[in-house]
């Protein structure tokens, strides 16, 4: 049996009164695991990030990312499956105080690709809020809320799991709570809920 993973990243990172940062990504992964034969994954991806300072209490950030992920096995055809498209999110991060800032953000994609002998076209868009509150010197509190609707053109039930970020048909709501108290400086306890409501 075998299993490996090779993985290349190349990173440029610009520092100013503006932050841009771009990446290519290239993974490939070889799973011999099953005794039937082997799966291999390869994906790329190319990113782009923009944050943009409007004032010292507003700041605009923008993501893009353009991706393509091929899958072949020689297990089962049912396996093969391929993915191309983009995601892109749009955030406006406001900073109300020196304790409490949020974002509010826009999310939109569009993956198309073959699955188990099917070819399959989707969109998805949503929102995204996220806010923060620092308490004195003593933590922090961050809650992320995001809802996002996905369609499927050729009315297939299911995506490959690569496809729209994760994101099934249908309309998916996610929220993501965490708390963090510092006793002193060496320890802290950390309260953590995540709620996850689609088709899956």
């Amino acid at each position: 049996s075998t299993l490996s993973r090779m993985n290349s990243r190349l990173e440029m990172i610009y520092y100013g009164k503006n932050r841009l940062r771009s990446w290519i990504d290239n993974q490939q992964a070889l799973n011999g695991l099953d005794p039937r034969g082997n799966d291999v994954d390869q994906s790329n991806q190319f990113g782009l990030e923009i944050n943009q300072t409007l004032s010292t209490l507003i700041t605009v950030k923008n993501s893009i990312q353009l991706r393509k992920k091929q899958v072949e096995s020689t297990v089962s055809t049912l396996r093969n499956r391929n993915v191309e498209g983009w995601w892109n999110e749009f955030q406006l991060q406001i900073k109300l105080s020196e304790s409490l800032d949020f974002d509010l953000g826009l999310m939109a994609g569009s993956d198309s690709g073959k699955q188990q002998g099917n070819s399959f076209s989707s969109q998805a868009y949503g929102l995204l809020l996220n806010g923060r509150f620092f308490f004195n010197k003593t933590g922090r509190f961050q809650s992320q809320i995001s809802w996002v609707n996905a369609v499927e053109k050729n009315k297939l039930a299911y995506l490959p799991p690569e496809a729209l970020n994760g994101f099934p048909v249908g309309t998916s709501f996610r929220s993501n709570t965490r708390l963090q108290y510092f006793l002193n400086r060496s320890v802290s306890m950390i309260f953590t809920l995540n709620t996850i409501d689609d088709s899956r």
